[in-house]
Parts: C-alpha cells; sequence; structure tokens
C-alpha cells in the first residue's frame, strides 16, 4: 500500500492532489494519513470530502484536524482479499460525518490512542 500523506496545513478539499504528499488524490491502493500541524496561526484546518473517497485505509493523527464527511458524499473503506478490515484509525482528530456515510465508516473504524 502507497502511503499518502495530507499536506496542506490550511485544509482543503479531499479531492484535490495538491493537498497530497503525491499529487494525487488516496485510492483504493492507497493509505492516506492526516498528521500535519496546522498552519502557524490557525488553532485547526478542516479536509472536506468533497466526492466519494476509497482509500485503502486512514489515519487521522492531528488533535486540530476535522475530517468533514458531509450528508452527500461518502468515505468508503472496504476489505482486503483475505476478509480483513482496511481500517480507518482516528488517533486524535474529529470526524465529522453524515448518518449515512457514517454507518459506511463505522465498520473499519478503531477509535482510540496509540501505546506508550
Amino acid at each position: 500500500m502507497t502511503s499518502i500523506n495530507w499536506i496542506n496545513s490550511s485544509g482543503g478539499t479531499w479531492s484535490s492532489g495538491s493537498n497530497w504528499s503525491t499529487g494525487t488524490v488516496p485510492g483504493p491502493s492507497d493509505s492516506a494519513t492526516i498528521s500535519i500541524a496546522p498552519a502557524p496561526g490557525l488553532p485547526g484546518y478542516t479536509i472536506t470530502i468533497d466526492e466519494d473517497a476509497s482509500p485503502g485505509a486512514v489515519t487521522l493523527d492531528q488533535t486540530a484536524a476535522t475530517l468533514d464527511v458531509g450528508v452527500y458524499w461518502s468515505l468508503s473503506l472496504g476489505y482486503d482479499a483475505t476478509g480483513s478490515c482496511l481500517n480507518a484509525t482516528v488517533t486524535s482528530g474529529t470526524v465529522s460525518a453524515g448518518t449515512i456515510n457514517w454507518l459506511l465508516v463505522l465498520d473499519c473504524l478503531d477509535i482510540g490512542s496509540t501505546a506508550a
């Protein structure tokens, strides 16, 4: 799985390749990581999912970040060839989701902290 990092410390839209370290939006064979600190002077930032997104995995590890999955879009995570869950891990930060989309994410969502 290719690791792709969010690089826009001011926030932005998921679908813009320029917000990602490889210049492309994470797809099914990619792992998306959101861990960059907010830009100086900003208390936080929001990443708005503005299209149906289907990365292989997502890690949200930035307290000041919000991943906003609106009512009209989805963040879908599925299963690999062995039937194992392709995870969304929230170590810190906020996931804001519409009811329908939350159900799509919930099956593979791990909310917790990493071990010290």
